[in-house]
């Protein structure tokens, strides 16, 4: 492991963490997606596989609005410090459809489809 990564593991205070961090890195859980669109922080987005792919699902919509770096597997160490830069770049722009007075609302909502459809696509909702 590089000197100059701290994994941090289980924390109290992760919305803290996450709202002072220089980039996020983590899966994409509702929790993590929630924390790091709420505070606007760089992100690189590892999806954890799962039986229905609502991770995958929230990552790649995340990245295609441009409000994550999508890494589909997990990156080379020689990888990271493109990707961090890439990161930081493109939360220069932060996607408008991510903003506004009613974002957390809508981000509730973009995710709960998110989920519904990858379910309904894997046969669980019928």
């Amino acid at each position: 492991m590089p000197d100059n990564l701290e994994l941090r593991g289980w924390v109290d205070d992760a919305d803290a963490q996450i709202a002072t961090a220089g980039v996020v890195i983590g899966g994409a859980g509702d929790g993590v997606v929630s924390a790091v669109l709420s505070a606007r922080r760089p992100y690189i987005c590892l999806p954890e596989p799962r039986p229905f792919d609502e991770q995958m699902s929230k990552a790649n919509s995340l990245a295609a609005v441009g409000g994550a770096i999508l890494c589909r597997e997990p990156p080379h160490p020689r990888e990271w410090s493109n990707l961090i830069d890439r990161a930081i770049a493109q939360n220069q722009q932060w996607p408008t459809c991510l903003t506004g007075e009613s974002g957390p609302q809508r981000v509730a909502e973009w995710l709960n489809s998110l989920s519904v459809a990858a379910m309904e696509h894997k046969g669980g909702i019928a």
